[in-house]
Formats: structure tokens, sequence, C-alpha cells
């Protein structure tokens, strides 16, 4: 499977032109972060279900995410869930592989700190939540630095120098889940390493991530930065490859978690 995220700074003028790339680029699932779509709810479109998570209507459009899934998986959608504005799930049901997807759109490093307490208070909540006999992937923009390391079970060797408050936290989190930050375990060049570019002030980062357990079942065969797809977006579009084996079948058709 093709799994991508991708931080698109709204939806609402060019839903199109982002879901046209992600139908040139052969991708499965996307996770989009920075949606400012308002509300929650599914919806097709294209060859895609969006299922979609934000502020309620009455609110200025900010912070959104959502989770995008190719029409040919609709039988393999167990449930989904929206949290708030900046977490969403889908679960899918691949095979015998029972596969959830988190998609996270977590606050800027210089958010104030109680709010970013909470928010990753109720991430590692959520995590807790989920039996150890389910895969979990989170994909999503982290607004997390969190360098590189040596022989290390959650920050691989070939991520950047630089860490910063998100960047401890996110690790701390995987850490204490028992997951893997796939990034920096794959070598690459600069232009499909760092995620999010400034040209003018020539910087870079990496921010956005895929996520896995350590001791997951399904092989990840790479993660870089997917170059070309455009989207007036300072961010560039993160591929995940991961290897699922399985054969179609029928299950029931998905349904919403009941809240």
């Amino acid at each position: 499977m093709r799994l991508v995220t991708w931080n698109v700074p709204g939806l609402r003028t060019k839903q199109n032109e982002v879901f046209n790339e992600l139908e040139q680029n052969k991708i499965d699932l996307c996770v989009l972060t920075e949606t400012k779509k308002k509300g929650k709810g599914s919806e097709t479109v294209g060859n895609y279900i969006h299922f979609y998570s934000g502020v309620c209507k009455s609110t200025r459009a900010k912070r959104g995410v959502s989770i995008a899934v190719q029409k040919k998986y609709r039988n393999h959608i167990k449930s989904w869930e929206e949290i708030d504005e900046q977490i969403i799930i889908v679960e899918l049901k691949l095979n015998s592989e029972q596969i959830v997807i988190i998609g996270v759109y977590a606050p800027s490093d210089d958010t104030d700190v109680t709010i970013k307490d909470q928010f990753y208070e109720n991430l590692t909540g959520l995590l807790e939540s989920f039996k150890n006999n389910k895969e979990v992937c989170l994909l999503g923009d982290f607004n997390a630095r969190i360098g590189k390391k040596n022989n290390d079970l959650v920050v691989g060797r070939y991520g950047e120098n630089r860490i910063n408050d998100n960047g401890q936290r996110l690790i701390d989190v995987c850490k204490g889940s028992s997951l893997r930050i796939m990034n920096g375990f794959f070598p690459h060049k600069d232009i499909h390493k760092y995620t999010w570019i400034q040209p003018t002030k020539q910087l870079q980062s990496i921010i956005d991530y895929f996520i896995q357990r350590q001791t997951s079942r399904l092989k990840t065969t790479d993660v870089r930065v997917l170059r070309g797809a455009e989207c007036g977006s300072d961010h560039h579009m993160i591929l995940a490859k991961v290897v699922i084996n399985f054969k179609k079948e029928k299950i029931n058709n998905g349904k919403k978690v009941q809240k």
C-alpha cells in the first residue's frame, strides 16, 4: 500500500486539486492535515472516501484533519471516529490484520504548554486504548523535530540534527507505546528527507511522520518525500510504502463508531 500524509493549508478552494494529486500518484490512503474543513463526517471525492474532522461550523476555520481511503478498500473499512479537529481514526481489516490508522495534526511547537500537555495526554490515552493485537499506524504533521540517533528503537540515524520540545514529547509518547518513527530509518538525499521548506529564508525541517509499532507485522520498505505533488503548501507529501499481504474478501460495510 502507498500511504501518505500531506499538510494542505485549507481544502475549501483546492479539494479537487488535492485529490487529483492523490489519484495521479496512486495513493491508497492519505492523512490530510490543516484542512480547515469545518464539521465532522464523510463524503465521496473522486475515487476516495473522505473522513474529516474539524472545528464546529460556527467557529473560524482552523486546524482540521482527515483521512482519504481509496474506494477499492471500501469493504475493508471496519469503523471510523472523529476525535477532534486534530485527531481522527479509521480502522481497516485487511485479511487477518486489524489496522488502526490515526491521523494527527499536532499543535505547533510555540503553542502554550498547557495545550500541548493536554494534546499529548489525549494521544497517549488513545494509544493505550488499542489492544496489542491491532496494528497501529500514525501519520500526520506533528510539528516535531526529533533529531537522529544511532542504535535507537524510536528515532533513526537518518534524520536531522535538531530536536525541539514537541520532538521530545513525541519521542516520549513513542517510547511509552513502543512505537517507531519510521522516517529516520531510511537513507535519502535531503530533497527526499525534509518535509517542510521555507525557501525565502532557507529554512527546512522534518516534522511530518509515519509511525508504527516496533513489533509491527507490516513491512515498511520506504518512507520519503514524494516530490512533484503541488497544492500551494510549504509541506511536501510524505510517502510510506507498506507491504500488507491480503486477499479480497467480503466483510461488513464500514460503520461509524458510536460515541
